[in-house]
């Protein structure tokens, strides 16, 4: 994870689906990632390292993780 990068991971489309992927930019086009465990939305996400991102909160159907 380079810095200027940025992750996009989960969320909610226009049809109101929840989703789980996760895609990433170096300021290119954007890739697919490895999708998350959970589908989630409403989440936040923090880069401890070069190598793991922290995600906390969000919303899994009603529920608040």
């Amino acid at each position: 994870m380079s810095n200027g990068s940025w992750w996009v991971g989960g969320g909610i489309d226009s049809n109101y689906w929840k989703m789980n992927a996760v895609e990433y930019t170096d300021g290119g086009d954007f890739e697919r990632g490895v999708h998350l465990p959970i589908f989630v939305y409403d989440h936040c996400a923090v880069k401890l390292d070069e190598n793991r991102i922290f995600l906390a909160g969000g919303m899994r159907d009603t529920y608040t993780l």
